[in-house]
């Protein structure tokens, strides 16, 4: 009967150790599970307050969405004010340029003229240098002619 006790005795030992193991594990599964159950929590509440920001965000856009035609339209007309004062800018500009080029011939042909001039000019007092010239060479000579008359 004793061996029969201490066998039950042995038995029960047995199954108080696995049921320890058992209750062990069993904690570090719950453990885990609340850990888990924590780390969703925080994710669920992390979405919700990701769902506030998308929810605050789709009602900015709406709000802004409202004045962009407004808002397109002041641009078209600035635009067209834009597009205006360029072509008047290309028109000025081409008046401009048509405005030089005429200058332009205007300063090309009178440096032609004042070439033609300076060379007319030089001409003129290589003429008149001749003509000078001329004139003392025939008064030298008109002088001895008045000396050799008066002379003789």
């Amino acid at each position: 009967k004793a061996n029969n006790v201490s066998e039950e005795a042995s038995e029960t030992l047995d199954a108080i150790l696995n049921a320890t193991a058992a209750l062990v594990e069993f904690d570090e599964n719950y453990q885990a599970a609340q850990d888990l159950l924590a780390d969703t929590s925080e994710v669920v509440n992390d979405g919700w307050t990701d769902i506030g920001e998308i929810e605050k965000n789709k009602e900015r856009a709406e709000n802004s969405r409202e004045g962009l035609a407004d808002q397109l339209d002041e641009l078209e007309r600035e635009l067209q004010l834009l597009l205006a004062d360029i072509s008047n800018g290309d028109t000025l500009a081409q008046n401009a340029q048509a405005g030089i080029d005429e200058a332009s011939q205007t300063v090309q042909g009178n440096e032609e003229q004042v070439s033609r001039l300076k060379k007319d000019y030089d001409n003129l007092d290589s003429l008149i240098t001749e003509k000078e010239e001329a004139i003392d060479e025939k008064r030298k000579k008109y002088r001895l002619r008045l000396c050799v008359d008066t002379t003789a």
